[in-house]
């Protein structure tokens, strides 16, 4: 196994073809349902605002579950590279933001972000 330059685990034995493939960052939120607000203004305020700024970046959906006791967040977030990804994450002004989000004491978060590559499509029949 080899590690990324911010020390994330990478299982890919073609680590070479797979920094230059495309990639998607999926992450969820585990936020308490009366926290959600403040979650969604703090993460389009600056975590999403910041991400979007950054070279290699796609574009991003985040998702939230229907019903439940605790309200959960899914980012998906895609971006031309593995590398452009790790560039943008060592961005000192993003890693600020994300860390302020995830440290703030009104904001109880888990996040469990991972790295993922398209393996197959499906496609509605016919087309």
């Amino acid at each position: 196994m080899t590690e990324l330059a911010d020390g994330e685990p990478w299982a890919d034995p073609e680590a070479a073809v797979a920094a230059t493939a495309p990639v998607t960052m999926i992450n969820a939120y585990s936020v308490p349902l009366e926290q959600s607000d403040r979650f969604l203004r703090m993460w389009r305020g600056s975590s999403a605002r910041i991400m979007s700024e950054q070279p290699g970046f796609v574009r991003a959906v985040m998702h939230k579950t229907i019903a439940g006791d605790e309200l959960t967040f899914v980012d998906v977030a895609e971006w031309r590279s593995a590398d452009a990804l790790t560039t943008a994450r060592a961005n000192p002004e993003w890693r600020e933001a994300i860390t302020t989000m995830l440290d703030d004491p009104e904001l109880d978060v888990r996040a469990r972000p991972g790295r993922y590559q398209v393996v197959y499509y499906v496609r509605p029949a016919g087309e």
